[in-house]
């Protein structure tokens, strides 16, 4: 669902959001969630060029920024590493989590210690915790190409366009008509929207 709306009131409406994350912790229907900046078929246009300290190594990858449940409610899993961790310090701030085909471009074997810098900055860059299996971010027609994704951050309306969902299948209609719902209270300019994420990626 977009979820950035251009709210009348924004400190409302980030409030009645942080009511909706509760009750959908709670509901049985709804088996995860993500507050997200991208979803599959609408990942940023452009490119960052990342490279590693230690050998120079240089990859050309998309990108996005997430939350910690991205990938537990798209079913991806994690082949090495870890997923996004959300605490109250937000200590995952600078990390990074790659696809496969962005750690086979760098040579790598395992994470350990592992950090990849963006091209020509002398920053410490950011720490890699996750690598995840390859999956179609775009239509199945293209390419799965280098990947990373940044944490940007705890779940909330703030710095997020979509709210993605991982429905019981069968239930999506309640859920999603009790989205509806509770977006009708929080007036904005733009109408709330929701799409299934299988009708993009499969097209």
């Amino acid at each position: 669902a977009r979820i950035d709306l251009e709210y009348k009131d924004k400190d409302a409406a980030a409030s009645k959001f942080s009511e909706i994350l509760n009750t959908l912790k709670s509901n049985p229907f709804v088996k995860d969630f993500s507050t997200t900046q991208i979803v599959p078929s609408a990942y940023y246009r452009n490119y960052t060029n990342f490279m590693d300290p230690e050998t120079g190594k240089e990859v050309r990858t998309r990108y996005g920024r997430t939350d910690a449940n991205y990938f537990k409610t798209l079913d991806i899993p994690l082949v090495s590493g870890r997923h996004f961790k959300e605490n109250k310090d937000e200590t995952d701030i600078g990390t990074l989590i790659i696809n496969e085909k962005t750690m086979k471009a760098l040579g790598w074997t395992d994470l350990e210690n592992k950090r990849l810098v963006n091209k020509g900055e002398t920053s410490d860059g950011f720490r890699v915790v996750g690598v995840t299996k390859d999956f179609h971010y775009e239509g199945m027609q293209n390419d799965i190409e280098p990947l990373a994704h940044f944490y940007k951050g705890k779940q909330q309306l703030k710095n997020s366009n979509y709210l993605m969902l991982n429905i019981v299948k069968g239930k999506e209609h309640d859920v999603l008509r009790q989205l509806e719902s509770d977006f009708a209270q929080m007036p904005s300019k733009r109408a709330f929207e929701y799409e299934m994420l299988s009708d993009k990626t499969n097209a």
